[in-house]
């Protein structure tokens, strides 16, 4: 018979409930709760994850994607957090140390997807410091790659490159291919934002390799996106678009409407560079519709500014500035930084456009101001890409050309060579 866990968490589930959603969220949970037959009073382990899977999909369904997983990720974390007081810390045996680890390891993981990263950090060191006295590779291995998650979300590149290379070599002595692939995803992706890309490449590629060795169709698909990304920034548009179309009927086939969602905002990305405004909007306009399924705010926010920018460049600034507005107010209300730095760029090119210097200026400054969270030197070169040539076609030749020589410098620097030639062009270099 399973166990039951008590009160304790039945009220603290109603309080997270209140305090998130108020009065709607108690109808809510009680609504869920006489669906499913379950009492928060006497709830099992099982009813909770039960009560976890409702609570989201119909949270989602009237709140959106991010709010749904806010709360239940908190309601996680309960069952995380009681489950770890139900180990006994105390007991010497293989198997209680085994309970100890999975806890702590567990409690790290649902610390770290709602963002509490240090104290995610501090479980995962008490979980390897017993793996690393006894022989539980596997757990250690897991260990290591997520507090590597959490030095790359904290862009502490080194500790996280580190994290992953550990976690690696304990890998490869059990044949952990699930391990190894996310692992080598996460040094992918450092690679590729620090402009690292034949090593990023390298990384993905064996992601790919160890993906397919269990048929992972998620992590396949989804690092074929992250390929595309590093083709995109180097400048190869053949192989990005080769990718993004890869990748998209894999992550179909699995119903990853997120990732979906991504790969056709990519996809529009790529088309937006080479120019072809209407084929860019076509892509943004799937995004958008995909992620509408999941009321995923982030890539509806992402494909609104990015077609803004379609419309900007293609003779259509009004529309531009509406789509950017409408997206800024949902990347501001979930913390989206880099997508909101992108927004203000949009607008201050389609000002710009309009020749309204003074609302150019103000939404550059705006998106500059994003560049301390959401700084990469991609990011940085493209806004002063964008900033030199919205000063040119005001006439400011010598304040164009100091941004453009910004620019430039930093796609030289990290081998960003399509947007290189765009600035190399701008300035009259080719």
């Amino acid at each position: 018979m399973e166990q039951r866990i008590g009160g304790r968490i039945g009220i603290e589930i109603r309080t997270i409930m209140s305090k998130e959603l108020g009065q709607e969220g108690l109808t809510i949970l009680n609504e869920v709760c006489t669906k499913h037959n379950i009492r928060l009073e006497n709830i099992s382990p099982g009813a909770i994850m039960q009560l976890v899977t409702s609570l989201n999909r119909t949270i989602k369904e009237k709140h959106g994607f991010h709010k749904g997983e806010e709360i239940t990720k908190k309601i996680q974390k309960l069952k995380a957090l009681v489950d770890l007081e139900g180990v006994a810390k105390d007991d010497r045996s293989d198997t209680g140390r085994r309970k100890l680890v999975n806890a702590y390891v567990n409690m790290g993981n649902v610390c770290s997807a709602t963002g509490e990263f240090d104290e995610a950090e501090t479980y995962y060191r008490r979980a390897l410091n017993i793996t690393q006295n006894f022989d539980y590779k596997l757990k250690e291995s897991e260990a290591l790659r997520n507090t590597a998650h959490i030095y790359k979300e904290t862009k502490r590149w080194e500790d996280a490159e580190r994290y992953y290379n550990k976690s690696i070599s304990l890998g490869e002595k059990t044949g952990n291919a699930i391990g190894m692939a996310d692992a080598y995803r996460g040094l992918g992706y450092i690679g590729y934002t620090q402009g690292r890309y034949d090593k990023s490449l390298e990384c993905y590629n064996l992601a790919v390799e160890f993906a397919e060795k269990t048929r992972d169709r998620d992590t396949i698909g989804t690092a074929y996106i992250d390929m595309g990304m590093v083709y995109s920034d180097t400048g190869d548009m053949d192989k990005t678009i080769e990718q993004f179309e890869k990748a998209i009927p894999i992550l179909e086939e699995v119903r990853n409407h997120q990732q979906v969602s991504r790969a056709y905002n990519n996809l529009g990305d790529t088309h937006l560079q080479r120019e072809e405004w209407d084929k860019a909007i076509e892509d943004f306009d799937k995004c958008r519709e995909v992620a509408s399924i999941i009321q995923h705010e982030r890539y509806v926010a992402w494909s609104l500014f990015n077609a803004g920018e379609a419309l900007a460049k293609s003779g259509n600034p009004e529309q531009a500035i509406k789509n950017s507005l409408e997206a800024i107010e949902i990347l501001e209300r979930i913390k989206d930084d880099i997508g909101a730095l992108a927004s203000y760029r949009v607008l201050f090119i389609a000002y710009g456009l309009k020749k309204n210097w003074k609302e150019a200026e103000e939404n550059f400054e705006k998106a500059k101001s994003f560049l301390e969270t959401g700084k990469s030197p991609m990011n940085e070169g493209h806004l002063y890409l964008e900033w030199g040539n919205t000063l040119a076609l005001k006439g400011d030749e010598k304040e164009s050309k100091t941004f453009l020589i910004k620019a430039r410098d930093i796609f030289k620097r990290i081998g960003a060579n399509k947007f290189l030639k765009k600035a190399e062009t701008a300035l009259g270099e080719e």
